[in-house]
C-alpha cells in the first residue's frame, strides 16, 4: 500500500515576491517544519522549472488543543506562490509540462521566453507595489508634518490619507470599498485638490459633530464612518455635490436647515 507524504494541502497565493518572506516566517513560527522545497531562482523558469515554495509541516508539541493528539503525527503540505507564479504553474499544468524534457523541442524557445515574461512581470509588479506603498507613506508623512500637501491632486491615496488624519478611528472596511465611489463623486462636483476638499470639511466640522450628537446614525458605534462624514458635510454645504448625487439617483439628505439651526444656536449661545 503506498505511503502518502501528505493527506492535506493548502495553497497560499500572495501578491508580490517580498511577501513570501513574511509568510515563510509565519509558517515556521506556527508549525513544526518537516521539509522545505525552495525553488525561486529565476533561472529555474528558463529550464521549465516549477517556481514556488513548498513546505511540509505538522503540529508542534506545544499545541494542546482538544483532539490535537489524534492528528499530531499527520503532515500537511503548504504551497506558497505569488499570483504570477500561480499563473505560470497553471500554464505548465495545462500543457502537461513540469520538466524541461516535457516541452517539445520545437516549442522550447517560446516556452522559455514565456517563462521569462512571467518572471519579469513578477519583479516589475514588485517594483510597482513598492512604489505605490512608498507614495502612500510619503503622503502620510506630508499630512502629519504639514508639508505642502493641500495642493496635491485628489486621488485614492491622498483622499484616504486626508480622511484618516481628519477623522481618526472612523475609517472602516466599508470605506475601503467606498473610497473609489466617493472620489468619483468629488471629481464630478469639481474638487481637484486636497486643499479644496479640506476647506469645506473644516468649515462644516463643528456643525456636523453637533448634528451627529443629536441625530446619530443607527450603527453599532453611533457614528458616521469617514466617507459618511464627507458626504454629510458636503450635502449641507455644497449645492454642486448635492446635484451630483441627484443625477446619480442617490439619496440626498436634507440637512442644510439643521446645520444652519445648529450654527445659529451656537452663535446665540456664544453671545
Amino acid at each position: 500500500m503506498p505511503t502518502f507524504r501528505d493527506l492535506s494541502g493548502v495553497r497560499v497565493i500572495c501578491l508580490v515576491l517580498s511577501q513570501l518572506r513574511g509568510i515563510d516566517r509565519l509558517i515556521k513560527d506556527t508549525f513544526q517544519l518537516v521539509s522545505e522545497e525552495y525553488q525561486l531562482d529565476p533561472t529555474l523558469g528558463n529550464e521549465g522549472g516549477y517556481p514556488s515554495v513548498h513546505y511540509v509541516v505538522r503540529l508542534p508539541m506545544a499545541y494542546e488543543w482538544p483532539r490535537c493528539n489524534d492528528i499530531r503525527d499527520l503532515v500537511c503540505e503548504i504551497q506558497v506562490r505569488t499570483v504570477f507564479m500561480d499563473a505560470w504553474t497553471n500554464v505548465c499544468h495545462a500543457l502537461s509540462c513540469k520538466q524541461p524534457t516535457d516541452v517539445p523541442r520545437a516549442l522550447r524557445r517560446d516556452f522559455d521566453a514565456l517563462s521569462g515574461l512571467f518572471y519579469i512581470a513578477d519583479t516589475h509588479f514588485e517594483m510597482l507595489f513598492k512604489a505605490a506603498t512608498n507614495s502612500r507613506d510619503q503622503i502620510d508623512r506630508d499630512v502629519r508634518e504639514k508639508n505642502p500637501f493641500l495642493d496635491r491632486e485628489l486621488d485614492v491615496d491622498s483622499l484616504t490619507a486626508l480622511l484618516r488624519v481628519l477623522y481618526p478611528g472612523r475609517w472602516t472596511r466599508d470605506c475601503d470599498a467606498d473610497v473609489d465611489d466617493l472620489l468619483q463623486e468629488l471629481s464630478w462636483a469639481g474638487y481637484r485638490t486636497v486643499g479644496e476638499l479640506k476647506a469645506v470639511l473644516d468649515a462644516g466640522r463643528d456643525d456636523f459633530l453637533e448634528y451627529e450628537r443629536l441625530y446619530p446614525p443607527q450603527t453599532e458605534t453611533l457614528q458616521f464612518n469617514s466617507c459618511g462624514v464627507v458626504r454629510m458635510i458636503l450635502q449641507a454645504l455644497d449645492d454642486n455635490y448635492v446635484e451630483v448625487r441627484r443625477r446619480r439617483g442617490l439619496a440626498v439628505t436634507s440637512i442644510r436647515p439643521m446645520f444652519e439651526a445648529i450654527r445659529a444656536a451656537r452663535q446665540t449661545k456664544g453671545q
